[in-house]
């Protein structure tokens, strides 16, 4: 859901803690709606799934959306992962029990899960699995 996630874009890239902490892409906070993400894009980055999940809850006088969608922060393996774990919590809190702004749709609940570790053999990965319960407006 294209809204949703420029919704989650904006608050990320709001936050001076996240884009210090990640590189920068094209002159903008390396954030990513999309992937995979463009070759030269840096190793301090966060990815935006889309939606991984996307149930309707329509009734007789109301309709709207219970969406799943992931946030991962990366970060280049260097032996201490410290940086990407606090950078993952900081999305977590930027984001748990405090809905957003999404066009179309009212947000009335978003909660997160995670993060959870995803490294491979180049990259730390953290993932934070976010819900939100959107009502159409």
């Amino acid at each position: 859901m294209k809204a949703l996630q420029d919704a989650i874009f904006t608050r990320l890239a709001s936050s001076a803690t996240i884009t210090a902490g990640i590189g920068t892409f094209a002159g903008v906070p390396a954030i990513f709606t999309r992937r995979p993400v463009p070759g030269k894009a840096p190793a301090r980055r966060i990815t935006i799934s889309p939606s991984i999940g996307d149930e309707s809850w329509d009734t007789k006088t109301s309709g709207g959306r219970d969406v799943i969608t992931d946030v991962i922060v990366w970060h280049e393996e260097s032996g201490d992962p410290s940086l990407v774990e606090s950078l993952a919590e900081e999305v977590r809190d930027l984001f748990h029990r405090k809905p957003v702004d999404v066009v179309g749709y009212g947000n009335w609940l978003c909660e997160c899960g995670g993060p959870i570790e995803n490294d491979d053999d180049q990259m730390y990965g953290r993932v934070i699995t976010m819900r939100h319960v959107l009502v159409k407006a």
